[in-house]
């Protein structure tokens, strides 16, 4: 969010946010007029007008002359998946293996480019990480940060400045958000070790299409094994109610 925002202004985003995102306002539905907002929180029409041009920024609210809309969640911008994803603890299992899907491809993609245009310092750092990633005894942590530092060595040795790009935006919106709960990146042992083997060689023969595969294949691994863990701790765990007040 923008710097200068003020407290108020950041409140009544995040509360319309919500309200928009949990589908209390559909497209098309009108929001709380200037006046409304600025009664209900006691503040100025100017903290109002604040927080609407930030969900216009996120894509989520029209702003017209005689009032704001609420616009259709897909067509808001990749910012929204982190609001997405904070909706609820533990996250949507449905929105996780989707945004785990687009992740897996722009993974796949990235490896194939990588074992066609690494140089040999970057192949052979490739190497590094995935014999340390084959070490059964190797920390949750360390193995988080390593699955990150080959994702992104991928996307560098693959020379395409738009796939940096849009990694690194899901990498923020996503990868970051789950930070804490790093369990969920973890294929089981036997899937991750055959495949891994199949990674490194490929990349070393610099057959772009199987290293393509491979990931593919360790990044479905990864995705049923998260959702499996997401849908058992819903199960389990009352979801954390909305914060916000509006409708």
């Amino acid at each position: 969010m923008d710097e200068k925002a003020t407290p108020t202004a950041e409140r009544i985003a995040a509360e319309l946010r919500e309200a928009i995102l949990r589908g209390r306002y559909r497209a098309g539905d009108r929001l709380p007029s200037e006046r409304e907002l600025a009664d209900r929180f006691d503040t100025h029409r100017g903290a109002v007008r604040e927080a609407l041009k930030k969900l216009e920024q996120l894509g989520i609210a029209r702003v017209r002359p005689g009032g704001a809309r609420a616009a259709p969640v897909g067509e808001a911008s990749l910012d929204v998946v982190r609001h997405l994803m904070e909706l609820d603890n533990p996250p949507d299992p449905v929105l996780f293996d989707q945004i785990f899907e687009v992740f897996g491809a722009l993974f796949s993609q990235a490896a194939r480019l990588a074992a066609e245009r690494a140089d040999d310092e970057e192949r052979a750092r490739v190497a590094e990480i995935i014999e340390r990633l084959m070490d059964d005894r190797l920390p949750l942590s360390e193995e988080h940060e390593l699955i990150h530092e080959l994702s992104h060595l991928f996307v560098v040795a693959s020379r395409n400045m738009i796939l940096a790009l849009v990694r690194k935006g899901l990498h923020t919106e996503f990868i970051e958000r789950i930070d804490n709960h790093e369990a969920l990146l973890r294929p089981p042992a036997p899937e991750r070790a055959k495949l891994l083997r199949s990674v490194a060689s490929a990349i070393a023969r610099r057959d772009g299409p199987a290293p393509a595969q491979a990931v593919y294949e360790l990044t479905q691994a990864v995705r049923r094994h998260a959702v499996e863990i997401l849908e058992a701790e819903r199960r389990v765990r009352v979801p954390t109610p909305a914060r916000g007040s509006l409708r």
